[in-house]
């Protein structure tokens, strides 16, 4: 079975606005970065790695960067070349254990629609108070699952752990309203399972 995600998590800025952080460039087509094909069985999904006890048991673990006088385009090399010139820092980390169980019959809209269902009557608001400024949001899922509360970590997060990554482009949220959108650079060669799991490696693991 193909992992399809879609979910929705609020985010009020400095003017009580609200923004739905969306997995995707729409709500029905999730980003690249959670459909790497799995390089030791080519014929499964990464995120099956997630299936534990016949449940998705997983961590979303959402940073906020926030950058100083540049605000670079949604370009990963502009991303990484401002954050090595001008800097870029991690102002918030929010971590988010999300457990839904693994049904006979799945498919990716009932998957789907409970880990939305799961995060609305869970995590709701995941950055209450979001720095001024331009801020970039990055959504990684990990198969660690002791992240939440005080154990949220600020390390960099093990490779071998990560099955999805996205970014959002940078962004002054207070600019904008509505929907905000993670993606990940794309490529043809994300269609290669190792070439995708480095390209969603490199995601979680920079900036930090």
């Amino acid at each position: 079975m193909r992992i399809i995600l879609v979910f929705a998590l609020v985010a009020a800025c400095a003017r009580d606005n609200k923004l739905v952080l969306q997995l995707g460039s729409h709500p029905n087509q999730p980003s690249a970065g959670f459909l790497c094909a799995d390089p030791d069985q080519p014929s499964t999904p990464l995120f099956g790695r997630t299936i534990l006890q016949g449940n998705y048991d997983f961590t979303f673990v959402i940073d906020l960067f926030q950058f100083h006088d540049v605000l670079p385009s949604c370009f990963g090399d502009d991303i990484i070349s401002t954050c090595n010139t001008d800097g870029c820092a991690r102002a918030q980390r929010s971590c988010i254990h999300v457990v839904v169980p693994r049904m006979t019959g799945d498919n990716s809209s009932t998957v789907a629609q409970r880990i939305t269902d799961y995060l609305q009557a869970h995590a709701s608001t995941v950055f209450a108070s979001p720095p001024d400024g331009a801020v970039m949001i990055r959504i990684v899922a990990t198969t660690a699952r002791d992240l939440t509360g005080d154990a949220c970590p600020s390390y960099v997060l093990a490779s071998d752990n990560v099955v999805g990554c996205a970014y959002s482009c940078p962004e002054v949220l207070d600019d904008i309203s509505g929907t905000l959108q993670v993606g990940i650079a794309t490529s043809s060669d994300l269609g290669d399972p190792s070439a995708c799991v480095a390209a969603i490696d490199a995601c979680a693991t920079f900036p930090n």
